[in-house]
């Protein structure tokens, strides 16, 4: 059995955790060279325009007082929000304490939780999705410390699954799959 089962993705030992250690380090620096690269490109799009200083981390709305559990559901637009509604109405059902924060990358899935919030039942509060950067994603899950990650389909974002699981958060895919001709990309893009 490999040394590193059940441990973080950061605490491997040896001359393995040497080299992961770079691996991240290495990672971390090309995705804010890339970020800096795409970031008047984003700043351009549409759908992407609204809520960069929370996509970095820094702020956003009121969180809402702290619950006992928070589990955090992501989704990229308003398809991927109302695919995630229903399981947020059960969890409610089930957890009536639990806080169910629900974000999305793009204006029409932020508009579409708006909408599901105001009726109830099911999200308590929206968080636009944090740039899949180290920083940002440490900071925006510091903001609502969830004890699940929910994410819609196939929305893996390494720093962010990375940040979560390191804060012993439990990361959980809904509505997704993979083939297993494509684990090898997979294995790539997470340094495994």
């Amino acid at each position: 059995m490999p040394d590193n089962v059940g441990k973080t993705p950061l605490s491997f030992g040896g001359a393995q955790g040497k080299k992961h250690k770079d691996q991240m380090i290495i990672g971390a620096l090309l995705s804010y060279l890339a970020f800096a690269l795409l970031w008047p490109v984003l700043r351009l799009q549409p759908k992407l325009r609204r809520g960069w200083r929370e996509r970095l981390g820094f702020g956003g709305g009121a969180t809402q007082a702290a619950a006992a559990r928070t589990i955090w559901m992501h989704g990229a637009s308003a398809g991927d929000i109302l695919a995630l509604f229903p399981t947020a109405v059960e969890l409610r059902r089930l957890h009536p304490a639990t806080r169910i924060v629900v974000s999305a990358v793009t204006s029409s899935g932020q508009e579409m939780a708006q909408r599901l919030i105001e009726q109830g039942n099911g999200f308590d509060v929206f968080a636009w999705a944090p740039v899949d950067l180290p920083g940002a994603t440490k900071r925006a899950l510091s903001r609502f410390t969830p004890s699940v990650l929910v994410l819609e389909y196939t929305e893996l974002w390494p720093w962010f699954i990375n940040a979560a699981s390191s804060s012993g958060c439990k990361v959980v895919l809904h509505n997704g799959r993979f083939a297993e001709s494509g684990l090898g990309r997979y294995r790539l893009l997470f340094w495994l």
